[in-house]
């Protein structure tokens, strides 16, 4: 039975997450606890819920069934976190004793970002965190606050804002986000398809409702699924739903990433590179088909694990998720009668022939594989609740020189869990940036970062495909993705909030 969730006390950004057209992040340091606590105060009654969330997220279903566009908002959302030298002012010390990670912080040794601040030319490098535009020591975080909106979030949330400026707290950075078409990121990839479904039931206007919607997906080989393909995972791994500890209960830890995207560099290096791979390979490759190999997904989100002879339009979205890689996953017909065909393992899962090994997707959610730290179940408890947004105009693919290609662009990466260390620094720090995690034969090509004496290096990988021997290996040598900010945060429960605030 699915355990009973807090829905007035639970962030609503935690579970289901803020779908919303904008959002807003502004970060604020405090000097004194006493300061701190007269800022929390003027939050209060403006924490958006877990409930309240819950009934936003039945709206946008009930359109996606009737394949209408979801109805808009007029009403402002937030979510509230905080950094561990803040919760210290507040003489809050439990918090940090749950996880080794937080109480450490966001540091180079733990994540594998850059651990030198200057480039080979003297220049200062971006990467690292001492040049971070937030989060790094130049730029500390005690009060996170995230508002999302679906117009004009900026102009709705400055009364709060400044509120919090009155109560003496000082806004040190602010970075407006919006969703892209098609819920795609910067590279043009639909972003979120894969999310695991938190089990649990909350009480939404005296219903109880479960917080991850069945659609009678069969149990296969004893995992249960809400979405086919989503597999359903006990709270705990996301929300501290039934620690004693008032200041934690009902809490999450926040991993903040800001990260700006090279779009032009990410399609240049790899147009470039598959003219080279369709020479070796003595039959071509496109570009667009490198791309795809990269990610594990074509731009619409359509799996290279499922057959599909036209990519470009892809299955019905209850089927991009319904693949394994090591054992076929079959043919289910949905509660509301919908039909989600079959998909195929990969003919050989220890090359990654059908989709890479060292590809996006499966680098960070290898499914039902053995890894080189465990085997599915112990993937599963590593996943996160991803919250991310993009931030920047899209890229003119139309005009290259246009002023807008100039501009800064990326992902507000945002994750929720239990434990960093167990979660997000395995996810980041021992698949992504490793050539040998999950599975030996090359690092996340997409997002990983490779260091050569402590700067961002190449990153290589090992080419295989169906049906071509031998493989290939590739190499990139741009770092499409670079973080230029970040933190560890917690999100207290709406309660703890207030009695800080006390």
């Amino acid at each position: 039975m699915d355990p009973t969730l807090g829905a007035e006390d639970i962030q609503g950004n935690i579970i289901p997450g803020f779908r919303r057209t904008q959002q807003l992040f502004v970060t604020l340091q405090s000097d004194s606890g006493d300061q701190l606590r007269a800022g929390l105060k003027t939050l209060a009654g403006k924490i958006t819920r877990l409930s309240e969330t819950m009934a936003h997220k039945a709206d946008r279903k009930a359109a996606f069934l009737a394949q209408v566009v979801p109805p808009t908002r007029d009403d402002l959302w937030l979510n509230v976190a905080l950094g561990a030298p803040a919760l210290r002012s507040l003489g809050i010390h439990s918090v940090e004793q749950k996880d080794v990670a937080f109480q450490a912080g966001m540091i180079p040794s733990r994540t594998g970002d850059c651990s030198k601040d200057v480039l080979p030319d003297g220049s200062p490098n971006l990467a690292h965190p001492k040049h971070w535009v937030v989060g790094g020591p130049n730029a500390r975080l005690d009060l996170l606050c995230i508002f999302a909106a679906d117009q004009e979030v900026e102009k709705a949330s400055a009364p709060t804002v400044k509120a919090l400026e009155a109560a003496g707290l000082r806004t040190i950075w602010r970075q407006p986000a919006q969703l892209l078409t098609n819920g795609a990121e910067h590279f043009g990839f639909a972003d979120g398809i894969s999310q695991p479904g938190p089990r649990g039931v909350a009480n939404v206007n005296g219903e109880l409702q479960q917080v991850t919607t069945r659609y009678g997906v069969p149990p296969q080989n004893g995992r249960e699924f809400g979405k086919p393909g989503q597999l359903l995972v006990e709270p705990g791994q996301f929300v501290f739903h039934e620690d004693i500890d008032a200041m934690v209960h009902n809490g999450s830890f926040l991993v903040l990433r800001r990260l700006t995207q090279n779009v032009r560099g990410f399609y240049a290096e790899t147009d470039s590179l598959a003219v080279t791979l369709s020479t070796q390979l003595q039959a071509p490759i496109t570009g667009n088909e490198l791309r795809a190999h990269i990610v594990g997904r074509w731009p619409s989100g359509q799996p290279l694990m499922r057959s599909n002879p036209n990519p470009s339009i892809p299955e019905e979205m209850l089927a991009l998720n319904h693949f394994g890689f090591l054992t076929p996953s079959p043919a289910i017909v949905l509660s509301d009668g919908t039909h989600v065909a079959a998909s195929k393992p990969d003919p050989d899962p220890n090359k990654g022939l059908q989709c890479p090994i060292w590809a996006h997707i499966r680098k960070v959610n290898p499914r039902d594989l053995p890894t080189n730290l465990g085997g599915p179940d112990d993937t599963a408890s590593f996943q996160m609740l991803r919250r991310g947004i993009p931030f920047g105009r899209a890229f003119d693919h139309v005009n290259p020189d246009a002023a807008v290609n100039a501009e800064e662009r990326g992902l507000m990466f945002v994750a929720y869990q239990t434990s960093i260390s167990t979660q997000f620094e395995n996810l980041n720090s021992n698949w992504m940036n490793s050539d040998n995690g999950p599975t030996a034969g090359g690092y996340d090509l997409l997002v990983g970062q490779a260091l050569s004496s402590g700067l961002h290096g190449s990153k290589s990988a090992e080419f295989n495909q169906a049906g071509q021997l031998p493989t290939i290996p590739i190499k990139t040598m741009l770092q499409w993705v670079t973080p230029t900010g970040g933190a560890y945060l917690f999100a207290p429960g709406v309660a703890a909030l207030a009695a800080m605030a006390g």
